[in-house]
Parts: C-alpha cells; sequence; structure tokens
C-alpha cells in the first residue's frame, strides 16, 4: 500500500517540479510584456513622444490594455486606447502627447493590473551647433 502511495504522489510531483510562481520575462525596447502571470512587464515604461509601444500576450490567460486609471466613468476608460489581447496576440500604440498615460487590464483590474507609460521630450538638438 505504501509502494501505491508513492506511485500516486510522484507523477502529481514531476508535473509541479518544472513549474514556477515566478517566470522571467525580458522586453525589448519600448515592448510590454504580458506573461502567465497577472502583470504587466515592466509595469512602467518611459519613451520619447512619438515611441510606439509594442504589448504582446505571451500568456494564457485573455486581456485587455485600456487607458485610464480605472474602468470608473470618472477615469475616462479607453478614452485613448482600449485593446482585447487574447493569448498569443500583440498590440501596437503610437504615443503623440507628453505625460503619464495609465492604463490597465478590464479583468483583472481588481488583481491590480495596471500599468503606465511615461512619455518624455524628445532632445532637441541645441540651436547654436
Amino acid at each position: 500500500m505504501r509502494h501505491l502511495l508513492l506511485l500516486l504522489l510522484l507523477p502529481a510531483a514531476g508535473c509541479s517540479a518544472g513549474d514556477s510562481m515566478t517566470e522571467t520575462l525580458n522586453p525589448g525596447p519600448n515592448e510590454i510584456l504580458i506573461g502567465g502571470q497577472l502583470s504587466f512587464t515592466p509595469a512602467h515604461l518611459t519613451v520619447t513622444v512619438g515611441t510606439t509601444v509594442h504589448w504582446i500576450n505571451s500568456g494564457p490567460f485573455d486581456h485587455t490594455v485600456t487607458s485610464g486609471l480605472s474602468s470608473k466613468v470618472a477615469d475616462s476608460p479607453g478614452e485613448e486606447f482600449d485593446r482585447g489581447l487574447g493569448s498569443g496576440k500583440s498590440f501596437d500604440f503610437t504615443f503623440d502627447s507628453v505625460g503619464d498615460h495609465p492604463y490597465f487590464c478590464r479583468p483583472h483590474e481588481r488583481m491590480d493590473m495596471k500599468g503606465v507609460v511615461t512619455v518624455v521630450p524628445a532632445d532637441v538638438p541645441d540651436a547654436g551647433n
């Protein structure tokens, strides 16, 4: 009986050995990745005005990339962008205005799945040169 119990437990232990509660995502320049965790990586990205940011959902869950602080009407959700992002899908948006551009995932908003893109002015070459 003891051997049977061990045999039953071994496959379960073997399956979970490769699973990890943490994952390492390595976004490229101007990329925001969504993996198996309910988060955007990086959660805060700084770019220059006119930059196109590329969100990639490589995780198993459907998400949205929705502009605004929250889904509350007062926060103007989706005013700038609101894109559903199924597993394996991507979304691009070009930021043409300087400032902070918060965004969130509608289905996972209560789990604090939020991010911000900070847009700064492009360097202006010195007019004296």
